[in-house]
């Protein structure tokens, strides 16, 4: 048998009747709403806060995927230097990328500044690979990679700083 939808409770606010599932069942909107005089400031600021406390759970994950590629790109750095002989180069860039990039998410976590220099982090890895094989091009292909696992973050304002570093990188 088909299930009969839960209809939400309508909750009068000024002129107009509020219907959000969502604010309805947390029986949050008059906790909201007191906090503001007119209607149109409310929604608009309360639509606000519930993004960003939505959004404040995907930036941390973020955060957490990032340390992991990132410390990935790193074993891959020492990997990749056993067989091209560039331990000092590896070892300068590779571990101070790494910890700059691990005290960065302990300062400013959930951040902007955090998923750009995420971003900025993972490109620095991406030229220390192409480094290491004297600019062989099908390691440029990790910058596709690279870009891509961005996405956790789901910002694309994070994206423009490493990509704004890899045209630097490729005019050079």
């Amino acid at each position: 048998p088909k299930r009969k939808k839960k209809q939400p409770i309508p909750i009068n606010f000024g002129k107009s009747v509020l219907n959000n599932n969502l604010l309805n069942q947390l029986n949050i909107t008059k906790t909201l709403y007191s906090k503001y005089e007119d209607e149109e400031e409310a929604s608009k600021n309360i639509s606000q806060t519930l993004v960003n406390e939505a959004m404040d759970d995907v930036y941390k994950r973020g955060d957490d995927v990032m340390k992991g590629f990132i410390s990935l790109h790193f074993l891959l750095a020492l990997i990749f230097a056993g067989f091209t002989n560039t331990w000092g180069i590896t070892f300068l860039v590779g571990f101070t990328t790494w910890v700059v990039f691990a005290f960065v998410v302990f300062w400013k976590p959930r951040q902007f500044f955090t998923r750009a220099f995420a971003g900025i982090s993972i490109q620095i890895f991406v030229i220390l690979h192409i480094y290491q094989f004297q600019g062989l091009g099908e390691l440029r292909f990790f910058f596709f990679t690279a870009f891509t696992i961005m996405i956790v973050y789901q910002d694309w304002k994070a994206l423009m700083p490493s990509f704004t570093l890899m045209l630097i990188q490729y005019a050079v």
